[in-house]
C-alpha cells in the first residue's frame, strides 16, 4: 500500500502480527520490542498477535490483505523470501512497506542434550560415515532448513529432515530427543544451552557471541558460513 505519513495512525493500538507460535525466536524478540514501545509513552501502542501456520505464510497473507493505514504491522524475516522462491506463497517483500530492521540473530548448530557428540568434529565425522541418517528438524523450505542445506553443500554431509511448523515445536522435539539436530539462536536457545538440556556446536557468525563466548564460529571450525535471521 501507500506509505503512511509520519504521525499518529488512526488506531489507538497497532496490531503486530508474528506469524509463528509463541516461544520461538521471532515471538521472543518482538515481545521485547512491544514492551519497549509501551514503556516509551507514545500515544499509540503496539500489540503482538500470533497468527501461526503454513510455515509463517498464514500471518503473511493476513498482513498483506490488511488496510494500509499503519494499524497492522508484520514481523518479517527471510522466510518471506524463501517461501516465495519455492512457490509456497505469491507475495514477498514488495507486498509490505518496510519500517525498520530490529535484530540480526546468527544461527547456531544445535543438538539435543542427549546427542552422542559433544563437538562439531565428532558430529561431522558421524554424519559423513552414515549419510542421511541423522534426524534434523526444520520448517521445510524456510530459513531453518536452508542453513542445513548450505552446510550439506559446504561439507558433504547429508541429513534426514523432519518437518516442523516453527521454532517452538522444533525446540520441543530437540529437548525430548525426538530429533537430534536443529538450528537454535541466542534468543530462544540460551537458557537451554546454559542448563545443558541442549548442546551447541558452532555459531554461523563472523565472531563469537558475547552471550555464549565458549562456542566457536563456523569459520573457526573450518566451514566458511555466515547465516543470520534478520528480523524487522
Amino acid at each position: 500500500g501507500t506509505p503512511v505519513q509520519a504521525g499518529a495512525p488512526s488506531c489507538k493500538t497497532a496490531k503486530l502480527i508474528v506469524p509463528w507460535k509463541a516461544g520461538g525466536g521471532t515471538h521472543v524478540l518482538f515481545s521485547i520490542f512491544e514492551k519497549t514501545i509501551q514503556g516509551m509513552g507514545f500515544p499509540s501502542k503496539i500489540k503482538v498477535v500470533t497468527i501461526p501456520g503454513q510455515g509463517g505464510n498464514k500471518g503473511a497473507k493476513e498482513a498483506a490483505k490488511s488496510k494500509p493505514d499503519g494499524c497492522t504491522l508484520f514481523a518479517i524475516h527471510q522466510s518471506a523470501i524463501t517461501s516465495y522462491l519455492n512457490g509456497r506463497i505469491k507475495i514477498t517483500f514488495p507486498a509490505f512497506d518496510t519500517v525498520a530492521m530490529l535484530t540480526s540473530t546468527p544461527d547456531i548448530i544445535g543438538a539435543s542434550g542427549q546427542a552422542p557428540w559433544d563437538n562439531f568434529v565428532d558430529f561431522k565425522k558421524a554424519a559423513l560415515a552414515k549419510p542421511g541418517t541423522i534426524l534434523v528438524g526444520a520448517t521445510f523450505g524456510s530459513t531453518s532448513q536452508f542453513m542445513w542445506l548450505i552446510l550439506e553443500d559446504l561439507t558433504g554431509m547429508k541429513f534426514k529432515y523432519v518437518p516442523f511448523d516453527g521454532t517452538r515445536q522444533r525446540m520441543t522435539a530437540l529437548l525430548s530427543n525426538a530429533i537430534t539436530m536443529g538450528t537454535l539462536n541466542v534468543a530462544s536457545g540460551r537458557k537451554y544451552l546454559e542448563g545443558g538440556e541442549l548442546k551447541a556446536f558452532g555459531i554461523a557468525d563472523t565472531k563469537r557471541s558475547k552471550h555464549l563466548p565458549n562456542m566457536p564460529t563456523m569459520k573457526e571450525l573450518g566451514v566458511d558460513m555466515v547465516f543470520a535471521l534478520k528480523r524487522g
